[in-house]
């Protein structure tokens, strides 16, 4: 009898905890723990492109490994560009996968790492006519396709939002073209 007792109390605890792991995205990682708080650091001022129809943005910089910090923490993203004249049109880093993304709809890179204090330059370009985009990192393509002006994802994120999000302007050193 007290075996049942014990056996029926641990499943539903068991029952419990798997649920509040699923609810905070422990278990699918397509979730965030709803106090967490995610960093998004980002330059200003902000440079934009001239027009909607096609352009290039080139990034020049030197980043250490500390350079995102925020307090203790690093942020989670360092956003490049967040356009005003084609809206949705973003560009960042998103530290934690070490990826550069951009564009729309989004193109993602592989793995690079900016953070190892060598000089980098990094470029979006896009042209609405051709329908073509690309993301090209110290004169490697790291991602190219097709341009829709569509946004399809958000890379600020990837997840379901459920916690805060704190905006930090960067004091970062980087030149910035546009063309």
């Amino acid at each position: 009898m007290a075996n049942k007792y014990i056996t029926s109390v641990l499943i539903v605890l068991s029952v419990i905890i798997l649920v509040e792991l699923f609810e905070e995205g422990t278990i699918t990682g397509n979730l965030i723990k709803e106090k967490e708080e995610k960093v998004i650091m980002y330059m200003h001022p902000n440079a934009d492109f001239l027009n909607e129809e096609q352009g290039t943005m080139i990034f020049k910089f030197r980043f250490s490994d500390g350079t995102f910090k925020v307090g203790e923490k690093t942020a989670d993203i360092v956003m490049f560009l967040n356009s005003e004249v084609i809206r949705g049109l973003r560009a960042g880093y998103n530290t934690k996968e070490k990826k550069i993304y951009a564009g729309m709809p989004l193109l993602s890179s592989g793995e690079v790492d900016i953070t190892d204090d060598n000089l980098h330059e990094l470029s979006y370009s896009f042209n609405k006519n051709v329908g073509r985009q690309r993301i090209v990192l110290d004169g490697n393509v790291l991602a190219e396709g097709e341009f829709t002006g569509e946004v399809e994802d958000n890379f600020l994120t990837g997840y379901a939002i459920k916690e805060n999000v704190r905006w930090v302007e960067g004091s970062f050193d980087m030149e910035v073209e546009v063309e």
